[in-house]
């Protein structure tokens, strides 16, 4: 039930990269965990979205000023079907929007 979203962006990796990172810092800590790491390609991370358990993967390619940014959302927990079975599927609504 993972849910992708692509972006294209006009940066360079390592400036998205660092753009992620500086987000995570001004973040709670407990709220997440580094799952995954491979600068600046690769970011994974465990997330905790009000009580929900979700990973969330970023992959990053490009060269130049030009990258392809996506991220990919796994609900981890198992609540999220239910929830998506009794909204009529407008549950998975918010987290698209989460990863807009």
């Amino acid at each position: 039930m993972a849910i992708e979203k692509a972006f294209s962006i006009q940066a360079a990796p390592a400036t998205i990269w660092d753009a992620l990172w500086s987000e995570l810092r001004e973040g709670e800590r407990d709220s997440f965990s580094v799952e995954q790491s491979n600068w600046p390609k690769l970011l994974s991370l465990k997330v905790d979205l009000n009580g929900m358990q979700a990973l969330i993967t970023y992959r990053i390619t490009g060269e130049g000023t030009q990258s392809e940014a996506s991220a990919i959302l796994e609900p981890l927990s198992r609540r999220y079907p239910i929830y998506q079975a009794l909204t009529f599927g407008h549950f998975r609504t918010n987290y698209e929007m989460l990863l807009v």
